[in-house]
């Protein structure tokens, strides 16, 4: 842990037009660019937020893939990677911890829980008995499910429910909850793949499946019903994240440009779709959610990968 400047580069987000809903005229996002620092890495993607902004998760490259948290306002950014793995993740984070994943040194994926210390008698109660009471006192908590090739944990709520994917031998996912010390898997109908990306407090789940090659959004409601969602004249849908309030967000491919944009979709059911500025911006994607409606993403240009912040305007 310790001190670090960021690159912060405040710009209006541009606003397109998408069919099909009624469009979030109330809802204006300042839009900032995230970077850390070149003398500590480069291509930054943000995961997920907290605290209006302040605090953040997400990843960025060295000579391997590093995860890491900063809080802004102290200016304190910790890396969270595994012993020997070159390819870490955080996803997620909530009041309880932050999950993720790591590639381990023989190439198997497991997904990572880096627990708050407050919080530790919440995770014993969550992960006992799929987690052994040994590795519950380490730090990150590795989860690897039986039967599987890898194992991603890809989103938490502040109960310390978690949600996230397995991967088959065929390369193919299942999602997969892990609440109070029991797994439990499940397939979109008809999908050959599907990832749980995000759960809220009620256990509703978010996340993407895909069926023909093509990705779709979906919710899965408390009550095990799955809903569709697709963003209106988009090739491609994808749902990273959801709130409490009921707000969506993830990234779309859009049909006439082919180029993929982030948005958000508020519970009222209006839509904004979101590209970084810039002229030369080629993708945009949402990937963090907070309750207040804040955003935080990533964005490629010609200048590489970008993380960025969505802070609401009132």
């Amino acid at each position: 842990m310790g001190s670090v400047r960021f690159t912060l580069v405040v710009l209006v987000g541009l606003i397109f037009t998408v069919s099909g809903y009624a469009q979030a005229s109330q809802r204006n996002y300042r839009l900032t660019r995230y970077d850390v620092p070149h003398t500590t890495g480069t291509n930054t993607s943000l995961f997920d937020l907290a605290k209006g902004g302040r605090v953040v998760v997400g990843t960025y490259f060295t000579n391997r893939q590093n995860a890491f948290g900063a809080n802004q306002k102290t200016r304190t950014f910790t890396t969270y990677n595994v012993n020997g793995s070159f390819v870490n993740f955080v996803i997620a984070i909530s009041n309880v911890g932050l999950v993720g994943s790591a590639d381990l040194p023989e190439g198997k994926r497991v997904g990572t829980i880096w627990p708050r210390k407050p919080w530790a008698a919440l995770w014993k109660k969550t992960l006992s008995p799929v987690v052994p009471f040994a590795s519950l006192e380490r730090n990150p908590i590795v989860i690897d499910i039986d039967g599987y090739q890898g194992t991603a944990l890809l989103g938490l709520n502040d109960h310390g429910h978690v949600v996230g994917a397995v991967q088959r031998a065929d390369f193919t996912f299942r999602g997969f909850s892990l609440i109070e010390g029991k797994v439990v898997f499940f397939d979109y109908p008809g999908a050959h793949s599907t990832r749980a990306e995000g759960i809220r407090s009620d256990g509703t789940i978010v996340g993407i499946y895909t069926r023909d090659n093509v990705n779709h959004g979906f919710l899965l409601t408390p009550y095990g019903q799955f809903k569709p969602f697709d963003v209106p004249q988009a090739c491609e849908t994808f749902l990273f994240d959801t709130n409490d309030a009921g707000d969506l967000a993830g990234a779309y491919v859009d049909c006439a440009s082919r180029q993929m944009r982030g948005y958000v979709l508020t519970r009222k059911h209006q839509l904004r779709a979101i590209t970084f500025p810039g002229a030369g911006t080629i993708a945009t994607e949402v990937h963090g959610l907070d309750e207040q409606g804040n955003i935080a993403g990533r964005f490629d240009d010609a200048t590489g990968r970008h993380g960025f912040l969505g802070i609401l305007v009132r």
